[in-house]
């Protein structure tokens, strides 16, 4: 199995801790997981970063519209960190704050293969300087992304310094999306 997905399935908690026991558990060749609304919360987080910790194959990570939030996100670290060949990591509409970019930052290290990340659809109080500095943090510590996609509201704070680094050195930013 290579890909797996149930976006749009209402599965929740109960449907995540038996998808994870009964399907994925044995699943180590999986590279393409979609759960897109699947109305995933943190304890269902802790269950996908078991299983992202046993397997380093995945690829593509698609986790929009899911309200896991911060304490959900900060649960998926420890299985993110193992996820060294992930591509494209999507967090579009999951209730995360400024936050977690704190822990996005830590973990970026680890995806070597990261070119798409998606933040679009969240409240990360970019209108703060916390804010601008934690995303101007996390660019900074990709190796090299194809596209970063962020909330519309950011478009007029957005830093000197990340427009510089799409404007000059555009085989380390070549994209910023505003959705």
């Amino acid at each position: 199995l290579e890909s797996f997905d149930i976006s749009g399935n209402p599965i929740g908690d109960e449907g995540a801790a038996d998808l994870m026991e009964l399907g994925l558990r044995n699943c180590r060749t999986l590279q393409h997981l979609y759960l897109h609304g699947t109305e995933m919360t943190d304890t269902s987080c802790l269950l996908l970063s078991d299983y992202l910790v046993t397997t380093t194959c995945v690829r593509v990570l698609w986790l929009d519209s899911n309200q896991f939030g911060d304490r959900g996100f900060s649960r998926l670290v420890p299985g993110l960190q193992h996820c060294s060949r992930l591509d494209v990591l999507h967090l579009g509409s999951t209730g995360v704050t400024v936050t977690c970019l704190a822990s996005l930052q830590a973990v970026l290290p680890h995806l070597h293969t990261l070119q798409e990340l998606y933040l679009n659809g969240n409240d990360l109080a970019f209108d703060v300087v916390p804010g601008k500095r934690a995303v101007d943090a996390v660019v900074a510590g990709v190796a090299m992304i194809d596209t970063l996609v962020l909330p519309e509201s950011c478009r007029n704070w957005l830093s000197a310094e990340l427009q510089d680094l799409h404007r000059l050195n555009p085989a380390k930013l070549r994209a910023i999306k505003f959705v």
